[in-house]
């Protein structure tokens, strides 16, 4: 499940475009239903709905790996889905806040007991980041027992233009540093979460 309270946050975009790389289908739960409109290359199961649960369930019968958009809120009905996901990737921009937004969320995973399950990852980085602000949140995090990703997600050209052409930038540009991020991230997930056998995630 991809997940943060707060919007613009590339929830979406980072749902997709990791399903594009990972071969997963994707259950779309938020009502603006952006993938459901705007994704041509991953199979899409739109389910903003209370058959969200019932969605999600037969897609992971279709699809060895499946990916959860969210909304950006934490109503009853997302909380509710966090039942059935294995694990919870929360995106957030590197700044206060899209932290005070991951915090809350995180807060949500841990009422559950699930905070070994959640990964925060940064995304819409500048080029050149600020390394020692980084390092700073993600040493925050750790003590709070929440993993990061070692990645970092740029803002790239070639990913805000890919979904114009109703594509993922694994479609558009795979050959892009954006999709050697992405890659990077894939493989973190993969040995951070012991992907092999999962599910979904």
């Amino acid at each position: 499940m991809v997940c943060s309270r707060k919007g613009g946050v590339c929830k979406s975009t980072l749902t997709w475009n990791l399903a594009a790389l990972s071969g997963g289908g994707v259950v779309d739960t938020d009502p603006q239903g952006t993938l459901r409109q705007m994704a041509s290359d991953v199979p899409v199961v739109a389910s903003p709905g209370p058959q969200a649960s019932a969605d999600l369930k037969q897609a992971e019968r279709d699809h060895p790996l499946v990916w959860v958009d969210t909304p950006p809120v934490l109503d009853a009905r997302t909380v509710a889905l966090m039942d059935g996901a294995d694990h919870f990737l929360v995106p957030t921009a590197a700044n206060a806040m899209g932290l005070e937004a991951t915090r809350l969320t995180l807060q949500e995973i841990g009422r559950k007991g699930r905070l070994e399950d959640a990964l925060v990852v940064f995304t819409l980085t500048a080029a050149r980041p600020d390394h020692g602000f980084l390092r700073g949140v993600t040493e925050a995090f750790g003590a709070g027992g929440v993993a990061v990703a070692k990645t970092l997600i740029t803002r790239r050209v070639e990913v805000e233009a890919a979904p114009s052409f109703g594509v993922s930038v694994v479609s558009y540009k795979p050959n892009g540093k954006a999709v050697d991020e992405l890659q990077s991230l894939w493989a973190e997930l993969k040995a951070h979460w012991g992907l092999k056998h999962a599910k979904h995630a």
